[in-house]
Protein backbone atom coordinates (compact mmCIF):
# COMPACT_ATOMS: atom_id res chain seq x y z
CA UNK A 1 0.00 0.00 0.00
CA UNK A 2 1.41 3.42 -0.84
CA UNK A 3 0.29 6.59 1.16
CA UNK A 4 0.43 10.06 -0.67
CA UNK A 5 0.18 13.36 1.79
CA UNK A 6 -0.89 16.52 0.57
CA UNK A 7 -1.06 19.42 2.48
CA UNK A 8 -4.16 21.97 1.31
CA UNK A 9 -2.36 25.29 0.88
CA UNK A 10 -5.80 27.18 1.15
CA UNK A 11 -7.10 25.30 4.11
CA UNK A 12 -3.54 24.06 5.69
CA UNK A 13 -4.95 20.52 6.08
CA UNK A 14 -3.39 17.23 5.18
CA UNK A 15 -5.11 15.08 3.17
CA UNK A 16 -4.49 11.34 2.22
CA UNK A 17 -4.76 9.18 -0.44
CA UNK A 18 -4.00 5.12 -0.10
CA UNK A 19 -3.40 3.76 -3.19
CA UNK A 20 -3.09 -0.06 -4.08
CA UNK A 21 1.19 -1.20 -5.04
CA UNK A 22 2.75 -0.92 -8.41
CA UNK A 23 2.32 -4.79 -9.27
CA UNK A 24 -0.80 -5.42 -7.72
CA UNK A 25 -4.02 -6.39 -10.04
CA UNK A 26 -6.07 -3.62 -10.61
CA UNK A 27 -5.22 0.41 -9.45
CA UNK A 28 -7.48 1.63 -6.67
CA UNK A 29 -7.35 4.24 -4.03
CA UNK A 30 -9.20 5.79 -1.25
CA UNK A 31 -8.84 9.69 -0.24
CA UNK A 32 -8.88 10.61 3.36
CA UNK A 33 -10.12 13.97 4.19
CA UNK A 34 -9.58 15.67 0.64
CA UNK A 35 -10.58 19.62 2.74
CA UNK A 36 -10.13 22.02 -0.54
CA UNK A 37 -9.91 20.01 -3.77
CA UNK A 38 -6.83 21.48 -5.67
CA UNK A 39 -5.72 19.98 -8.99
CA UNK A 40 -2.85 18.34 -6.74
CA UNK A 41 -4.88 15.97 -5.60
CA UNK A 42 -6.33 15.05 -8.83
CA UNK A 43 -3.21 14.86 -10.32
CA UNK A 44 -2.02 12.18 -7.90
CA UNK A 45 -5.12 10.25 -8.61
CA UNK A 46 -5.11 10.34 -12.51
CA UNK A 47 -0.87 10.30 -12.91
CA UNK A 48 -1.16 6.70 -11.05
CA UNK A 49 -4.30 5.74 -12.79
CA UNK A 50 -5.95 5.12 -10.10
CA UNK A 51 -9.87 4.03 -9.54
CA UNK A 52 -10.99 5.87 -6.40
CA UNK A 53 -13.14 4.02 -4.82
CA UNK A 54 -14.27 6.19 -1.68
CA UNK A 55 -13.68 9.25 0.12
CA UNK A 56 -13.29 9.15 4.33
CA UNK A 57 -14.28 11.71 6.25
CA UNK A 58 -12.98 12.38 10.04
CA UNK A 59 -15.35 15.10 10.94
CA UNK A 60 -17.49 18.09 9.59
CA UNK A 61 -15.34 21.08 9.37
CA UNK A 62 -15.56 24.50 7.33
CA UNK A 63 -11.88 22.86 5.75
CA UNK A 64 -13.66 19.90 4.18
CA UNK A 65 -15.32 21.57 1.62
CA UNK A 66 -13.63 20.08 -1.48
CA UNK A 67 -16.09 17.02 -1.02
CA UNK A 68 -18.83 18.62 -3.41
CA UNK A 69 -16.12 18.89 -6.15
CA UNK A 70 -14.64 15.87 -5.97
CA UNK A 71 -18.35 14.09 -6.62
CA UNK A 72 -18.71 15.79 -9.89
CA UNK A 73 -15.39 14.44 -10.68
CA UNK A 74 -15.60 10.83 -9.44
CA UNK A 75 -18.09 8.18 -8.70
CA UNK A 76 -16.88 7.32 -5.15
CA UNK A 77 -19.13 6.95 -2.40
CA UNK A 78 -18.43 9.17 0.46
CA UNK A 79 -18.29 7.67 4.45
CA UNK A 80 -18.85 9.67 7.57
CA UNK A 81 -20.69 9.87 10.52
CA UNK A 82 -22.50 12.96 9.67
CA UNK A 83 -25.29 12.59 7.18
CA UNK A 84 -24.53 15.80 5.44
CA UNK A 85 -20.74 17.34 5.02
CA UNK A 86 -21.48 21.13 3.37
CA UNK A 87 -24.16 20.45 2.11
CA UNK A 88 -23.43 16.73 0.17
CA UNK A 89 -25.44 13.93 1.36
CA UNK A 90 -22.98 10.94 2.43
CA UNK A 91 -23.32 7.95 0.69
CA UNK A 92 -22.30 5.76 3.20
CA UNK A 93 -23.13 6.43 6.80
CA UNK A 94 -20.66 5.10 9.65
CA UNK A 95 -21.08 3.44 12.76
CA UNK A 96 -18.59 2.80 15.90
CA UNK A 97 -16.21 -0.17 15.17
CA UNK A 98 -17.86 -0.41 11.58
CA UNK A 99 -15.54 -2.44 9.11
CA UNK A 100 -15.20 -0.94 5.96
CA UNK A 101 -14.45 -2.92 2.62
CA UNK A 102 -13.63 -0.31 0.33
CA UNK A 103 -12.21 -1.64 -3.24
CA UNK A 104 -8.61 -3.59 -2.18
CA UNK A 105 -8.90 -1.44 1.59
CA UNK A 106 -10.40 -2.66 4.74
CA UNK A 107 -10.70 0.23 7.50
CA UNK A 108 -11.82 0.19 10.76
CA UNK A 109 -13.85 2.96 12.44
CA UNK A 110 -13.14 4.33 16.63
CA UNK A 111 -15.40 6.80 16.97
CA UNK A 112 -14.09 9.69 19.32
CA UNK A 113 -16.46 12.07 20.13
CA UNK A 114 -14.85 15.36 21.82
CA UNK A 115 -13.75 17.84 19.35
CA UNK A 116 -16.56 17.37 17.24
CA UNK A 117 -19.11 14.49 18.11
CA UNK A 118 -18.92 13.29 14.94
CA UNK A 119 -14.97 12.62 15.04
CA UNK A 120 -13.85 9.19 13.48
CA UNK A 121 -10.44 7.79 13.80
CA UNK A 122 -9.63 5.14 10.35
CA UNK A 123 -7.58 2.29 11.20
CA UNK A 124 -5.84 0.10 8.39
CA UNK A 125 -3.17 -2.01 9.21
CA UNK A 126 -0.69 -0.46 11.48
CA UNK A 127 -1.78 3.11 10.70
CA UNK A 128 -4.52 5.53 11.74
CA UNK A 129 -6.34 8.12 10.27
CA UNK A 130 -6.90 10.69 13.23
CA UNK A 131 -8.21 14.12 11.79
CA UNK A 132 -8.11 16.22 14.65
CA UNK A 133 -8.36 13.78 17.54
CA UNK A 134 -4.77 13.43 18.13
CA UNK A 135 -2.18 14.61 16.50
CA UNK A 136 1.90 15.02 17.38
CA UNK A 137 1.80 16.57 20.57
CA UNK A 138 -1.53 17.84 20.76
CA UNK A 139 -5.01 16.00 21.34
CA UNK A 140 -8.09 17.94 19.78
CA UNK A 141 -9.73 21.43 21.09
CA UNK A 142 -13.08 20.62 23.22
CA UNK A 143 -15.48 23.47 23.71
CA UNK A 144 -16.76 22.28 26.99
CA UNK A 145 -15.67 19.84 29.76
CA UNK A 146 -18.50 17.29 28.76
CA UNK A 147 -16.76 17.19 25.48
CA UNK A 148 -13.07 16.97 26.91
CA UNK A 149 -14.12 13.88 28.90
CA UNK A 150 -15.66 12.35 26.01
CA UNK A 151 -12.18 12.93 23.73
CA UNK A 152 -10.16 11.51 26.53
CA UNK A 153 -12.01 8.60 27.28
CA UNK A 154 -13.00 7.64 23.75
CA UNK A 155 -8.77 7.90 23.40
CA UNK A 156 -7.54 6.12 26.70
CA UNK A 157 -10.28 2.85 25.32
CA UNK A 158 -9.64 2.55 21.98
CA UNK A 159 -6.94 3.98 20.68
CA UNK A 160 -4.30 4.33 23.07
CA UNK A 161 -5.10 0.77 24.52
CA UNK A 162 -3.77 -0.19 21.23
CA UNK A 163 -1.12 -3.35 20.83
CA UNK A 164 2.19 -0.80 21.83
CA UNK A 165 5.56 -0.43 20.09
CA UNK A 166 7.87 -3.85 21.19
CA UNK A 167 10.39 -2.82 18.32
CA UNK A 168 12.94 -2.49 21.73
CA UNK A 169 12.29 -5.73 22.47
CA UNK A 170 15.01 -7.88 22.53
CA UNK A 171 16.01 -11.85 23.70
CA UNK A 172 19.15 -10.56 25.24
CA UNK A 173 16.75 -8.63 27.81
CA UNK A 174 15.56 -12.44 28.89
CA UNK A 175 17.11 -14.21 31.91
CA UNK A 176 20.30 -15.95 30.31
CA UNK A 177 19.94 -19.72 31.50
CA UNK A 178 22.65 -20.91 33.95
CA UNK A 179 25.24 -22.85 32.53
CA UNK A 180 23.81 -26.35 33.54
CA UNK A 181 20.24 -25.58 32.37
CA UNK A 182 19.65 -26.98 29.44
CA UNK A 183 19.59 -24.86 26.86
CA UNK A 184 15.78 -23.14 25.19
CA UNK A 185 14.59 -22.76 21.76
CA UNK A 186 15.80 -19.02 20.66
CA UNK A 187 13.00 -15.85 21.13
CA UNK A 188 11.98 -14.99 17.59
CA UNK A 189 12.47 -11.21 16.81
CA UNK A 190 9.42 -9.54 17.14
CA UNK A 191 8.75 -6.56 14.49
CA UNK A 192 7.30 -3.02 16.28
CA UNK A 193 3.71 -3.43 16.56
CA UNK A 194 3.52 0.72 16.83
CA UNK A 195 0.81 2.49 14.96
CA UNK A 196 1.36 5.72 12.50
CA UNK A 197 -0.32 8.66 13.55
CA UNK A 198 -1.61 10.42 10.51
CA UNK A 199 -3.32 13.60 11.59
CA UNK A 200 -5.76 16.66 9.68
CA UNK A 201 -2.57 19.04 10.72
CA UNK A 202 1.09 18.93 11.49
CA UNK A 203 3.68 15.71 10.70
CA UNK A 204 2.75 12.28 11.18
CA UNK A 205 3.81 11.00 14.60
CA UNK A 206 3.73 7.49 16.38
CA UNK A 207 1.12 6.27 18.82
CA UNK A 208 4.00 5.19 21.37
CA UNK A 209 5.44 8.71 21.01
CA UNK A 210 2.40 10.57 21.86
CA UNK A 211 2.13 7.44 25.26
CA UNK A 212 5.02 9.25 26.15
CA UNK A 213 4.97 12.67 25.74
CA UNK A 214 2.08 14.41 24.25
CA UNK A 215 1.52 17.82 25.85
CA UNK A 216 -2.55 17.69 25.00
CA UNK A 217 -3.04 14.48 27.37
CA UNK A 218 -0.12 16.10 30.25
CA UNK A 219 -2.26 19.07 30.36
CA UNK A 220 -5.54 16.93 30.79
CA UNK A 221 -4.38 14.97 33.34
CA UNK A 222 -3.12 17.89 35.32
CA UNK A 223 -6.13 19.38 35.04
CA UNK A 224 -8.39 16.20 35.30
CA UNK A 225 -9.84 17.17 38.99
CA UNK A 226 -11.11 20.48 38.01
CA UNK A 227 -12.76 19.43 34.13
CA UNK A 228 -14.50 16.23 35.43
CA UNK A 229 -16.10 18.31 38.04
CA UNK A 230 -17.56 20.86 35.65
CA UNK A 231 -19.02 17.71 33.61
CA UNK A 232 -22.80 18.11 34.08
CA UNK A 233 -23.42 14.50 33.12
CA UNK A 234 -20.97 13.01 36.03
Amino acid sequence: MKVFAHCCSITLNNCYLLGTEDAAPGREAVLIDPGELDETIVECIESNDYALKGILITHEHIKQRGILSLKRIYDAPVYAVSPYIHGCKIDKLIRDYDILDIGSFQFEVLLVPGHTMDSAVFKIEQMLFTGDVLSAGLIGYTASPYSAVSQMKALQSKIFSLLGDFSSFSPQDQASPSAESERKPEIPFLPSLDYTIFPCHGPPTSLESERKSNVGIQRYEQNKKRIESLDPLR
